[in-house]
């Protein structure tokens, strides 16, 4: 079992604060899964109403297709006429059939809802017409390798196009791929200059990573105030990460004072919104007694419901706590069991083989039912 943090959909790496602790989005419709659809397309767009129901009914009767387009979704969505999907439905296929980048969009959100492949085909006909939704779906199918063979450099490609064109989603994404050098070469400076448009616009994983360079001088002169502010305007839109690091900044006085148990309070924050890595971290705040009184049993706690989520951290310090008895009464199966999880992420393989050697083949055998156990729970 390997269980990593870093995941890439559209190649979002989580970007850790390294010396401080690296931690490291058919048929057309007659059938209820096109609804999440209209709420997408709506969000995408606002349609202006610049015709009335009368003259989009004319000029769809003359086969203009953006009136097919516009008349297809007031069908659709019940706007200012009877609800009528099957009708709505054919108007917006022809209206995307005779290039209009919206329809096809739209129609590209239907059918990836449905998880249809044809969604490649919609996304790509809009974008090269212009839609930047569009331009950023398509890129994310590339980053992904979803119904395409994945392709960073195509995926960058399009993340570009849509993030010039103002997707927010995209110059974040794009940020992502200058940073890590996937796809395109990397450079520090590029990925500041995409962060920080994306973070301008509220983007809380922008603001995470436009810190993270902040911190380690990384395309930008190194400034630790101004990643603590970043970390902190990210905190403030709930974002875990930014909670993490927040604590983090606080525990080890980085652009701000050093404060135990204000990082507790962020570490908890995070907590809450059931981050590993926090919880984790409000469990070492317990164990070592750092701005709360020292309690162990709340360490162990703490560690046992992040360690039960995948977290290597816990995971190794729950099964020191069991080796030695501290916080929890000494169990050397249960602690084998823990360590083992952690050594399979490479954390105490040297503690878990030490201990090895004094198990029976009775407790080994036990340790391993109950490994196999957690396996199956883990996230």
């Amino acid at each position: 079992m390997k269980i990593s943090p870093i995941r890439l959909l559209p190649l979002i790496l989580i970007a850790g604060i390294g010396s401080l602790g690296a931690q490291t989005d058919f048929k057309l419709p007659t059938r209820p899964d096109v609804r999440p659809a209209f709420e997408l397309q709506k969000q995408a767009e606002a349609q202006p109403k610049t015709l009335t129901l009368a003259e989009l009914e004319q000029a769809v009767e003359r086969g203009i297709p953006r009136a097919q387009w516009q008349l297809g979704m007031r069908y659709m969505l019940g706007d200012g006429v009877s609800e009528n999907i099957e009708k709505g439905s054919q108007l917006i296929m022809e209206a995307g059939n005779q290039g209009i980048p919206e329809a096809q969009y739209f129609i590209g959100l239907v059918r990836e809802q449905s998880k249809d492949p044809e969604m490649i085909t919609w996304y790509r006909k809009a974008a090269e017409g212009g839609n930047t939704a569009a331009q950023s779906k398509l890129a994310d199918a590339y980053s992904s390798g979803t119904h395409v063979a994945q392709d960073h450099a195509e995926a960058f490609n399009w993340y570009q196009r849509a993030a010039e064109s103002g997707d927010v989603r995209a110059q974040f994404a794009l940020g992502a791929y200058y940073e890590n050098g996937a796809g395109v070469d990397q450079n520090y400076s590029e990925a500041a200059k995409w962060y920080l448009r994306a973070a301008n616009k509220r983007d809380p994983q922008a603001q995470v990573n436009l810190g993270n360079l902040y911190l380690h001088g990384r395309g930008l002169k190194a400034n630790p105030k101004k990643a603590y502010e970043w970390f902190r305007t990210a905190a403030y839109q709930k974002h875990p990460l930014a909670y993490l690091k927040m604590g983090i900044c606080h525990e080890r006085g980085v652009g701000v004072e050093q404060d135990y148990f204000e990082a507790f309070r962020w570490y908890s924050r995070g907590a809450e919104a059931e981050d590993p890595a926090c919880i984790a971290s409000v469990g070492r705040i317990f164990e070592e007694g750092l701005g709360v009184k020292k309690d162990l049993a709340a360490a162990a706690s703490a560690y046992r419901s992040a360690a039960e989520k995948g977290e290597a951290y816990a995971q190794l310090s729950l099964g020191s706590m069991y080796r030695t008895g501290k916080g929890v009464e000494k169990d050397f199966v249960e602690a084998y069991k823990w360590l083992s999880l952690a050594a399979e992420q490479g954390h105490g393989v040297e503690v878990r083989d030490l201990l090895a050697k004094v198990l029976t083949d009775e407790q080994r055998a036990e340790a391993q039912r109950r490994i196999a156990q957690v396996t199956v729970a883990l996230p």
